[in-house]
């Protein structure tokens, strides 16, 4: 048996509760440090196909990978503004813009979609569109 002096102090248990907690905080760590492993090894795949919008579908060895990239719309606010603004006050064409234009002036994807050619090409050259972000899928292929 052992010999308790006086003067120690009894040791508590451990909290379950706190316990918990820095098991989270390990996992939390772990898994940031494997979702930063992921991003790499997506951009390093990604690498691998033709920059663009699209599907792209490519084998590398028995695993098949896709690529989807989409398209990303900004709008010139200025430009927007003296398209607009060089619209006759009350025009059909103006009323059918303005429709499709934010407050912040940008416009929807969709309503612009919706135009018709005329005012669509009367606001395209406020219109670039970028490569958007990309999403990679694999796919072992069966033995």
């Amino acid at each position: 048996m052992p010999v308790v002096d006086e003067w120690d102090e009894p040791t508590a248990a451990p909290d379950p509760i706190a316990l918990k907690a820095k098991q989270l905080i390990s996992l939390q760590a772990q898994i940031a440090h494997l979702e930063a492993q992921a991003r790499g090894l997506t951009y390093e795949i990604a690498r691998e196909f033709p920059a663009g919008t699209g599907h792209f579908t490519k084998t590398f060895g028995d695993t098949d990978v896709t690529l989807i990239r989409s398209e990303r719309w900004s709008w010139d606010k200025e430009i927007i503004g003296t398209i607009v603004a060089a619209q006759k006050p009350g025009a059909p064409l103006t009323e059918e813009i303005a429709k499709a234009i934010l407050y912040n002036v940008a416009i929807h994807k969709s309503s612009f979609a919706k135009l018709s050619t005329q005012a669509q090409d009367t606001l395209r050259p406020a219109l670039t569109v970028k490569d958007g972000p990309f999403k990679i899928e694999v796919e072992d292929k069966p033995a």
